[in-house]
């Protein structure tokens, strides 16, 4: 009886100790920020009440890497990565529907090295919209590669039972129709390199014809749209992965990873935008704006929402 009291003072006392999350939200949408690290683990669509993370242990914010050159071009260490999720928030600021986040560098990367760089990252709900905004400090002698924004992790699809959530598409346009891929069922993997999960991208330009995709359900006829708003149009790539990884082969009910198999780890789909930025040593980095909305409809009325945004 008295380990048991003991347990409940201690699970009382971390709850108390946890930080509250930070919530930006108006009347059609509400995000939630981890207070530690800034990651984004929650987007509810309040109209058609749908939670975009539906996995938080697996949220984002962003990632940009600082390559170590080498004696030789070839011998340059690329994976320097300044991981978001992995840096402690230093402070925050709110202002009306506006959101400022800030981590003070040194940041540390994923290789274990101080790197004095800094981030603010900006979190706006436009109405209907929310727009997120990336600026990267860079006083170091290496340059900026390239970076993954924003990240949003813990993807599962749209629905309220596992067969709707599975029958969510990913749609991209391509030219004057669509690709539908289904994502959140079998999730196909595009390279066999590396030691992740299996992974998807798609160029822009290239096979992407436009910057922007919608996550469609089509039960509900409702889709969680993003685009990345970029007067420049700079060359990027959708980049997506399932973590921690599939079953190999497809089986009647897709490749993902069934309960069982995960033994209590997190399972989701992670989806980031890669700008190659290649900013000099030295030089600051302002990432493309995203703006994420949701709508009801399929692709046709995605296309709308990116037609009626250019310029934003």
């Amino acid at each position: 009886m008295v380990k048991v009291l003991l347990m409940s003072l201690a699970l009382l006392q971390g709850a108390a100790a946890a930080p509250p999350a930070i919530v930006l939200e108006n009347d059609q949408l509400r995000v939630v920020i981890d207070r530690h690290n800034g990651a984004v683990t929650g987007v509810f669509d309040k109209v058609g009440r749908q939670e975009l993370i539906r996995e938080p242990r697996l949220s984002g914010n962003f990632m940009f890497s600082l390559p170590i050159p080498g004696k030789q071009k070839w011998e340059t260490l690329e994976a320097n990565y300044i991981v978001g999720a992995e840096q402690k928030l230093s402070r925050f600021e709110r202002e009306g529907q506006k959101l400022t986040l800030h981590w003070n560098g040194p940041l540390m990367s994923v290789l274990g090295k101080a790197h004095g760089v800094s981030v603010t990252m900006g979190i706006e709900l436009r109405g209907k919209s929310v727009l997120f905004k990336l600026h990267v400090d860079n006083p170091t002698s290496l340059e900026i590669g390239e970076t993954y924004f924003p990240i949003l992790g813990g993807l599962k699809g749209l629905g309220g039972s596992e067969r709707e959530l599975k029958q969510t598409a990913l749609v991209i346009p391509n030219g004057k129709a669509s690709v539908s891929v289904p994502i959140f069922e079998t999730f196909s993997n595009f390279s066999w390199l590396g030691a992740q999960g299996p992974e998807q991208f798609y160029s822009y330009p290239g096979n992407w014809a436009a910057p922007w995709l919608d996550l469609y359900q089509p039960k509900l006829d409702r889709s969680a749209f993003l685009a990345v708003r970029d007067d420049a149009k700079r060359a990027k790539v959708l980049h997506l992965e399932l973590v921690p990884g599939s079953s190999g082969t497809t089986r009647w009910d897709g490749n993902w990873p069934r309960p069982e198999e995960l033994k209590g780890r997190p399972v989701g789909v992670r989806l980031a935008f890669a700008e190659f930025s290649n900013v000099p040593a030295g030089k600051p980095w302002e990432a493309s704006p995203v703006e994420l909305q949701f709508h009801a409809g399929d692709w046709k009325e995605g296309q709308k929402v990116f037609q009626a945004g250019k310029g934003r």
